[in-house]
């Protein structure tokens, strides 16, 4: 016997079935989302916590107090009382028994070698130097035979005298809660990290320099690309006839954006450094590199800023007798600068954090001092970070390096939170 079914309860417990599998591919869809963000969300947790972890522990370091003897006899031996002979004086052997002495280490035989090694190892090279100045300065270079011009540093030699030191990789050294115990070693705020400049010792490291010479790139990058991409903006979207040569310049600018920024620094170093005969490493040679960078960015934003305008401004100006430049320059662009400049600060953000073109182009660091003017050779924030590391693992390195990051990410959102304010304004007042 053949049962009959009712057509419509078929029906309607196909379409149940159908609703419970969109509805659990929905769900699965959605726990699948929640566990990418979360999941990036834990990448990028871990990843601030490391860089503000160690971050915070390089903006304070330890100084070393100890009294330390200018021992004639060791300094200038032969007792002739030339500067440049007692320049060439390692001076970090005055510290080091000092130290020896503190921890009760036997400064000769082998016993205690790997002892005295430990302790060496908290000495940088900048404490070298920093003593060195107390006996000898040099002050200029002669012009002649290049060599050092040199006076007294104002110590005496036999002189006793108090300094301070900054110590290296604490944290690891076994020597280093003992001579805390003793009064030796004291923690303080890294002051000289925003005052100094770059250094091969990481003791004696500093951002000044590189956060002048980002100023005068970015400021260089400004007047570059500003100018050039509101104006290539302003043709393409307003005057420049729809033909195949527009087509292959706007699909040529949108592909300038994925060219990788190593190309750039390629291109610059050979057209403004070894064609026009630029200085290299310098902060204008840098900035017309970024420049080259940035104007996709801002031609394209400049482009979706006019084209965002309505329709009757350009109307009512050409009513009113306008011609179509004054309608542009009077009336357009005007009201379409807020999303120009957003974009535009949007770009230089990106030219803040470029590291590749600017090493291409020499922009290396240590340099002498805090450049001047942007003719002067320095280093970028972004450059720094990879000087204070360096190219092997250290304590205090890695410490540096983080910091210098977590002033590069202040930088980048004081930045992205201009341009995020702009909109807001410009979208208010619309």
């Amino acid at each position: 016997m053949v049962q009959i079914i009712d057509p419509k309860y078929k029906v309607a417990d196909y379409q149940a079935q159908v609703m419970r599998r969109r509805r659990a591919k929905s769900r699965r869809f959605q726990a699948m989302g929640i566990a990418a963000l979360a999941a990036a969300g834990l990448m990028l947790a871990a990843l601030l916590s490391s860089i503000f972890y160690n971050g915070v522990q390089g903006l304070f370091e330890e100084r070393m107090t100890v009294e330390v003897t200018f021992d004639p006899a060791k300094i200038d031996p032969k007792g002739t009382g030339d500067l440049a002979v007692m320049r060439k004086f390692n001076f970090d052997t005055l510290v080091y028994p000092v130290l020896y002495e503190a921890l009760d280490i036997k400064v000769k035989g082998r016993s205690d070698r790997d002892k005295r090694r430990k302790v060496k190892q908290l000495i940088g090279l900048g404490a070298s130097n920093q003593l060195r100045t107390m006996i000898v300065q040099e002050v200029g270079r002669d012009p002649v035979s290049d060599e050092p011009v040199l006076v007294s540093g104002g110590t005496q030699l036999g002189d006793t005298v108090t300094v301070e030191l900054t110590a290296l990789s604490t944290a690891s050294n076994p020597y280093a809660q003992p001579l805390r115990d003793l009064g030796i070693l004291k923690t303080r705020f890294n002051g000289d990290f925003f005052t100094g400049v770059n250094s091969n010792d990481p003791g004696y490291y500093g951002i000044l320099d590189a956060l002048v010479g980002s100023f005068w790139t970015l400021l260089v990058c400004f007047l570059a690309s500003f100018p050039v991409a509101v104006l290539a903006a302003v043709y393409l979207e307003e005057f420049a006839p729809r033909n195949a040569i527009t087509d292959f310049i706007e699909v040529n600018i949108n592909n300038l954006a994925a060219v990788p920024s190593i190309v750039f620094g390629l291109m610059g170093a050979f057209v403004f450094i070894y064609v026009f005969g630029m200085p290299g490493g310098t902060a204008l040679v840098g900035g017309l590199v970024l420049s080259l960078l940035t104007l996709p960015t801002i031609i394209v934003a400049a482009r979706a800023a006019i084209r965002s305008v309505p329709g009757s401004f350009r109307e009512a100006a050409l009513g009113l007798g306008a011609s179509r430049q004054q309608a542009m320059w009077s009336f357009v662009l005007p009201y379409a600068m807020p999303g120009i400049i957003t974009g535009t600060i949007i770009g230089l953000a990106g030219a803040l954090g470029e590291t590749a073109p600017l090493l291409f182009i020499g922009m290396v660091g240590f340099q002498s001092g805090v450049p001047a003017t942007p003719l002067e050779g320095t280093p970028s924030l972004a450059v720094g970070i990879y000087n204070a590391f360096g190219s092997q693992f250290d304590e205090l390195k890695n410490q540096l390096s983080n910091s210098t990051i977590i002033v590069l990410l202040f930088l980048l959102m004081l930045l992205n939170g201009t341009a995020a304010y702009l909109r807001y304004r410009s979208e208010k007042s619309k």
